[in-house]
């Protein structure tokens, strides 16, 4: 944590990477629905225009009174094969306004009834309902086994009017749709992180050049302080000498010789005492002071 602390290199690494991952995660997240809603509006396109173009020539209103059955639904079902069914199709279903299938790729489920769930719903009512999901409602027992899938409801009206007389279901697999999305986000991922490198190192490097130079101007503080630190010290030291020197000159001054007591060799012993004292003293004070 220390090293941490004192390195700003390491801090903006840090920083940077859980920023960048950040960043990346929830940006690739985003694109992600992103891709999945686009592919459900491309789904909920294709499937009104088939209602819109295809579907109005083939139909009346007649055909959503009763489920239809023998020659009716196998003339109907061949054009559905030819025109509109594809390798992308799990299932395609037409329901009445009562909630009737009266029309299913699966002849299995033509004429069963069952409640009007929310997406069936809004086509009755000439919205557009739409979903991703594994099927798990009532009607769609038969297609569960089939993975998850994009469910599009649309409704289908009269010829030149308003009024809807049932709607149209179809499955389409999201299996190749989740393939290309999840292509997509390797993709984005990939993008983003080599992005994401490649402003690190330029920000590393604009950094680092900076922080080089924190650390040239912290060493010349260091280097200024010691000598600021060892200046002080002598100055201290030479206070220290001079006042020795001067409390000694002090207790020159006031020494007294009585040399009425002394003999001749006293004298002189005595005077060349005081000589090297004084001699000392003046040493001393030649000597070169800082300047206070």
């Amino acid at each position: 944590m220390k090293t941490l602390r004192e390195n700003l290199l390491l801090q903006f690494s840090v920083v940077t990477f859980v920023i960048l991952g950040i960043m990346i995660f929830f940006t690739a997240r985003v694109m992600k629905e992103s891709a999945a809603n686009l592919v459900l509006e491309e789904a909920t396109a294709e499937s009104v225009s088939i209602v819109s173009h295809l579907l109005p020539g083939q139909l009346t209103p007649e055909d959503f009174q009763k489920p239809m059955s023998g020659d009716r639904y196998d003339v109907f079902n061949n054009f559905m094969q030819q025109y509109i069914v594809s390798n992308r199709v799990a299932r395609i279903k037409l329901w009445s306004t009562g909630g009737q299938v009266i029309f299913s790729t699966d002849r299995s489920q033509v004429g069963q009834s069952f409640p009007i769930d929310e997406e069936l719903r809004q086509a009755l009512e000439g919205g557009i309902g739409r979903e991703i999901s594994i099927p798990q409602k009532v009607e769609n027992e038969q297609e569960r086994n089939l993975g998850t899938l994009i469910e599009v409801y649309a409704p289908i009206y009269k010829t030149n009017s308003k009024e809807v007389m049932g709607a149209y279901e179809v499955y389409l697999y999201f299996a190749p749709f989740a393939q290309f999305i999840a292509q997509h986000s390797r993709n984005l991922y990939t993008s983003m992180t080599v992005g994401g490198i490649l402003l690190y190192l330029a920000l590393f490097l604009i950094v680092r050049r900076g922080w080089h130079t924190i650390l040239f101007q912290r060493r010349e503080a260091d280097t200024r302080l010691r000598e600021v630190q060892g200046l002080n010290s002598l100055f201290r030291q030479n206070l220290v000498e001079r006042d020795q020197t001067i409390e000694s000159l002090r207790h020159l001054s006031t020494k007294i010789v009585p040399l009425e007591n002394l003999n001749r060799e006293e004298l002189i012993v005595e005077y060349n005492s005081l000589k090297k004292e004084i001699t000392h003293l003046a040493e001393e004070v030649s000597r070169p002071h800082l300047s206070e």
